[in-house]
């Protein structure tokens, strides 16, 4: 159970640290 929540915890990480290094070129091109 414990194990469960850790790797929803650490794909959840990825996959928000992902999508910010994806947006952060459109963010920047806008400025």
């Amino acid at each position: 159970r414990l194990g469960f929540v850790l790797a929803v915890y650490i794909a959840e990480g990825t996959y928000y640290r992902y999508l910010k290094m994806a947006l952060a070129p459109a963010a920047a091109a806008e400025q």
